[in-house]
């Protein structure tokens, strides 16, 4: 398996989303990275991929926008939410929340919301800590295919990233419970 990452930023944080990307690209090699800033996001882009036209604007492109960044969260084994001042990706980490999709918050200037506070499932203060994390996580998710709670072989046995796991999150309660022994 290999684990997917989603960047979830404003379109005033894209070039926090691409130094993350890099970051994470070179801490965490195999990692399937999605963001919409790396994408190129722009009404040419989008032209191409949506098949919008110029004069089709603004409306469209929010649509194709929207319907990426949805996508993204659903699939993603985790979601990275880069600062938590733009309305952009405070609705990125909530639809992520709501698809049982873990949510790692990356502290920004500002203190998070309550909002914001209860969708994230963890919070870093820097992007250079959350490679670590997400390493693990990938490392983690990688040999999970070959685990097995009935067996007694679960990687999780010992691990603290329970809270950034989806694996984890879709065990049955009689299977955490082992795990957690």
């Amino acid at each position: 398996m290999t684990p997917t990452v989603y960047l979830a930023a404003g379109p005033k944080q894209t070039g926090a989303a691409m130094r993350l990307r890099i970051a994470l690209e070179k801490a965490v090699p195999g990692l399937q990275i999605l963001d919409w800033a790396g994408q190129a996001w722009t009404e040419a882009h989008a032209a191409r991929v949506c098949a919008v036209s110029r004069p089709a604007s603004t409306m469209a492109y929010a649509k194709c926008f929207f319907t990426f960044c949805a996508d993204a969260c659903l699939s993603a084994d985790l979601v990275i939410c880069l600062e938590h001042t733009s309305q952009a990706a405070g609705i990125q980490a909530g639809m992520a929340y709501a698809a049982g999709t873990p949510v790692l918050g990356i502290r920004g200037r500002h203190a998070p919301s309550s909002m914001m506070k209860a969708c994230v499932a963890h919070w870093v203060d820097t992007m250079a800590d959350a490679l670590p994390l997400v390493s693990r996580l990938q490392h983690c998710l990688s040999h999970i295919e070959t685990a097995f709670p009935e067996e007694g072989n679960m990687p999780c046995i010992n691990c603290d990233l329970h809270s950034l796991c989806r694996y984890f999150s879709l065990l049955a309660e009689e299977d955490k419970r082992k795990v957690s022994q």
